[in-house]
């Protein structure tokens, strides 16, 4: 994979794992290059916007479900989410379809929210701990995030 370390924007997800969690850096908050090296893809974005929307439909209950048939399984239950999570079909963003704009603005609202509550409380403990609490505090992002998502890669199902 070639990576490009001053890309302006970066959307990460974790490899392994029971459930995807994604996020996006900035150049412009990073010091140094950044290098995508262990356990984690990254993939670089044309703007905030789409980075944003991506990182909004990887964080969301349907794609984590939707991968669970596919995770090898260990004494803990599910793990590994490597690549399949890309064989969803994912729309690359288009700022024109509504869609795709409020899941932007959903994410970045998101992401505001967690920060402010790592400001206000910190978030500590284990990394799951950590992600069930900024899970919990964006949890009416989260909620919306996850019906646009469903109508958007599974129209015609009822789940």
């Amino acid at each position: 994979m070639k990576q490009d370390p001053e890309a302006r924007f970066v959307v990460l997800y974790n490899a392994a794992g029971k459930n995807i969690s994604a996020a996006m850096i900035s150049h412009d908050a990073r010091l140094l290059p950044f290098f995508a090296e262990h356990k984690i893809y990254a993939s670089a974005v044309q703007a905030r916007v789409e980075g944003e929307y991506l990182v909004s439909v990887l964080n969301s209950a349907f794609v984590n479900e939707s991968i669970k048939p596919f995770q090898t399984l260990g004494l803990l239950g599910e793990r590994d989410i490597e690549k399949k999570v890309l064989e969803l079909p994912i729309p690359r963003f288009d700022r024109k379809d509504p869609i795709h704009a409020r899941l932007a603005a959903l994410g970045d609202t998101a992401s505001d929210v967690v920060e402010s509550s790592l400001k206000v409380g910190g978030i500590s403990g284990t990394l799951a701990t950590r992600r069930r609490l900024a899970r919990d505090a964006a949890a009416a992002q989260l909620k919306e995030i996850d019906e646009l998502v469903r109508k958007l890669l599974a129209p015609s199902k009822k789940i």
